[in-house]
């Protein structure tokens, strides 16, 4: 693909509404546009936050990370371990199931642990003013938000597993394919050692896609590997236009001067 067009084609696009862009997007027709201009779709459309949708005769090999939405969102909420979600579900208990957003704020799904928090919180406040012994009610359903994000949890792993396996399944390396199952190991899969070590292996690699050299780039940063996260998104910020992007990246870049200067 020719970065330079691409950069070039994005510019034009910025122009269209997000409902005309996704309209190309799903329509897909390779005669009337190029392989650039299909990739600048897909960077203005992530950036303004869309989850793209299927195209049409769209062949799975050609999906990345940014088309699995509970995925994607669970690597941007930063994952956690059985263990651990269990163990804060549990003490939860003890402070009105406030920590069962957090549960779910690690998933990539904030709604639901809110929706939880204010069922129970209502309860709690104005329930038992008028139905005596109504917080077993609101045990119930802190109760249910545990097992509920216990089910997403498992999900998110079997999603995790079989997108790697369709990555090396395509026999295809490269630096986006590297860096993408770094993500699953170290965020869905909890295999943080094997994580970073494929997301060292993709630094010797060229090129990258920006949304995935940033989150690579925080995963080192949470690994106190402050180096090699400066070096993924100094890559990202002398490869991309992106504003909305380059804000959020220069931010990270700053903290993790911070530290190594230290």
């Amino acid at each position: 693909m020719d970065e330079r067009l691409a950069k070039e084609i994005m510019k034009n696009f910025e122009g269209k509404s997000t409902e005309e862009l996704l309209s190309f997007w799903k329509e897909n027709n390779k005669e009337k546009w190029s392989e650039e201009a299909f990739e600048s779709m897909r960077r203005i459309l992530v950036a303004r936050g869309e989850s793209l949708p299927i195209r049409t005769e769209e062949k799975s090999g050609k999906k990345t990370l940014h088309d699995i939405p509970e995925l994607y969102n669970l690597v941007l909420g930063g994952g956690l371990s059985r263990k651990a979600l269990n163990i804060i579900a549990f003490i939860g208990i003890f402070i009105f199931g406030w920590l069962i957003a957090l549960v779910f704020t690690f998933l990539g799904k904030q709604k639901p642990g809110y929706r939880y928090v204010m069922a129970i919180l209502v309860i709690l406040i104005f329930g038992r003013r008028l139905v005596p012994g109504i917080e077993i009610l609101a045990s119930v359903i802190y109760i249910s938000g545990w097992i509920h994000a216990n089910l997403v949890l498992s999900h998110c792993k079997t999603l995790a597993r079989k997108r790697i396996a369709e990555i090396e399944s395509q026999g295809e390396i490269n630096i986006n394919t590297e860096i993408e199952k770094g993500l699953l190991f170290y965020r869905a899969l909890r295999d943080k050692g094997k994580g970073v070590d494929l997301l060292r292996k993709s630094l010797q690699m060229a090129d990258g896609d920006p949304h995935l050299l940033n989150l690579a780039g925080v995963v080192m940063s949470d690994y106190k590997q402050y180096r090699e996260a400066a070096d993924f998104f100094d890559r990202l910020l002398a490869n991309t236009n992106d504003k909305i992007l380059i804000k959020q990246v220069q931010k990270n870049r700053n903290y993790v001067q911070k530290k190594m200067s230290k």
